[in-house]
């Protein structure tokens, strides 16, 4: 069978680029190796609960802004809606030891006025902080949507991270946490998260929150229905084990597992960048490409505890949960016992119903290879114990969940926990990583363009994590099949 164009990977970035390059002509084909497209994105059932396992909530959905061009581009909008988060307290920051709680509003002014309020001390660094995170973002979206690469002074806050950056403007501990919170967002510690990142992904939030009703598993169902009318041959339960090139070194097809070759003039990969180098032939890549790819820094893992409700849990109808014991634990994120960590906590709903929430999930971040070490120091991979000790593990998190947020003691029953192993065998991440690669400072990540003829790159790992940033990373594959000038002028008609 040949295509123009096969996808690796049928995720988001994966479905994104599909669809565009299909909507410009060409004949493409959509491998994923998991039997349904979207592995992440969908949602799992549990006690009548709709748990989100890949998509929460996201900024960038206001008029104009990026996902929101993105989604009208795609035609996504013809079958699911966004909803918005509570504009007066989308994300709840509280922590124990200083007793404290912070809501974030929407919009700039919003917050200002409100940072303001809570930090009368702090006008400086809040004026400072506001503006620049404001400014990176403006000019980092009109890259974007133009396809042209950032102007050269954002590649300056590459190198300069969040905490540096916060430790620059202010002393005060409990201030530098809460605009540190959202690193949970993309699972690297503020000394380690380039500015220009954090700016990427809390800038959008900061103008506006939107959930999708019907959760991530009505985004994966508009997906398909698209996918299917612009004519993309989607091949689930189908894993790529080679990519195929000619004596020239140019893409000709792929092999599949099940020996089947598909051939083809280009390929884009949505795939790990470790399992990419599994599947491109020894001598296509450069040694030192191969080297940059293999030291790629991972994000977190996570243990990630699920709970239901017999009662709403007004508390998170349109808002998130970012709690701690004290300030500092937003400051090292991965480090200390882990049943002190930072926790996110996220509503579930009833099948069928958006609102209110009667149930929720948590995630606390830990090292990758967190279930080798265990919380004791001894393995649970493979070990007999190993149900044992996630038992024990979420009995941990319950307690401190319920410790931190007094709301919810008594008035939920914890159903399920997933560890990086669990995490590991549903994402296909070598390590289990929630984010995938992560985006580190002194870190160069990989570029939508490889050296080998008609084979690019898209996915978590090129332009940042979440939906905003593996769409992103689609566009922007796909405008080097399409041109950038035209895919440009097809998105900014979206209005």
């Amino acid at each position: 069978m040949r295509y123009d164009y096969l996808v690796i990977g049928a995720g988001a970035s994966g479905m994104t680029s599909a669809l565009v390059l299909a909507k410009h002509g060409y004949r493409v084909a959509l491998v994923e190796k998991y039997p349904s497209i979207g592995p992440l994105l969908n949602s799992f059932i549990r006690g009548g609960l709709r748990f989100d396992t890949g998509f929460h909530y996201s900024g960038d959905f206001g008029k104009g802004q990026v996902l929101d061009r993105f989604f009208r581009y795609l035609g996504l909008f013809d079958s699911v809606s966004t909803v918005p988060y509570n504009a007066s307290g989308y994300d709840v920051f509280r922590c124990r030891k200083p007793e404290f709680e912070f809501r974030f509003p929407f919009g700039y002014a919003a917050l200002r006025e409100k940072l303001l309020a809570t930090f009368p001390g702090e006008r400086k660094a809040i004026d400072t902080y506001l503006q620049v995170v404001a400014k990176i973002k403006v000019d980092t979206d009109d890259s974007i949507l133009v396809f042209a690469p950032p102007r050269d002074y954002l590649q300056g806050y590459d190198s300069v991270s969040l905490k540096a950056f916060l430790d620059s403007l202010t002393g005060n501990s409990l201030l530098k946490a809460l605009l540190s919170s959202h690193c949970v967002l993309y699972g690297v510690a503020p000394e380690h998260v380039p500015l220009s990142l954090h700016a990427q992904v809390v800038g959008s939030y900061y103008l506006s929150a939107h959930g999708i009703a019907g959760g991530g598993e009505s985004l994966v169902a508009a997906f398909k229905r698209r996918l299917q009318e612009a004519g993309v041959e989607i091949l689930c339960g189908r894993g790529v084990r080679e990519i195929l090139a000619g004596p020239a070194g140019g893409l000709e097809g792929v092999r599949l597992e099940d020996g089947e070759v598909l051939e083809c003039r280009g390929c884009i990969s949505t795939v790990h960048p470790r399992t990419l180098l599994q599947l491109v032939p020894q001598g296509l890549f450069r040694s030192v490409y191969r080297k940059r790819l293999t030291g790629l820094k991972e994000s977190a893992s996570g243990l990630i505890l699920y709970a239901e409700s017999d009662t709403p849990l007004e508390l998170l109808n349109g808002a998130n949960l970012y709690l701690s014991e004290g300030p500092e634990a937003f400051f090292t994120p991965m480090e200390g016992p882990w049943w002190r960590r930072p926790l996110f906590v996220s509503a579930a709903r009833r099948v069928l119903s958006d609102n209110p929430p009667y149930g929720f999930f948590s995630i606390c971040l830990t090292a990758p290879e967190f279930c080798e070490e265990g919380s004791s120091g001894q393995s649970w991979h493979g070990s007999e114990n190993y149900r044992e000790a996630k038992e024990r593990a979420a009995r941990m998190l319950q307690d401190q969940i319920e410790k931190l947020c007094p709301e919810l003691r008594d008035r939920v029953i914890y159903r399920e926990l997933s560890t990086p192993q669990t995490l590991k065998r549903y994402t296909h991440s070598p390590s289990g990583s929630l984010y995938g690669v992560a985006h580190w400072v002194g870190q160069s990540n990989p570029s939508t363009i490889t050296r080998i003829p008609g084979l690019f790159l898209a996915g978590q790992a090129i332009a940042g994590p979440g939906l905003l940033g593996v769409m992103i990373s689609a566009f922007h594959a796909c405008a080097n099949v399409i041109g950038h000038e035209q895919l440009k002028k097809d998105v900014m008609r979206c209005n």
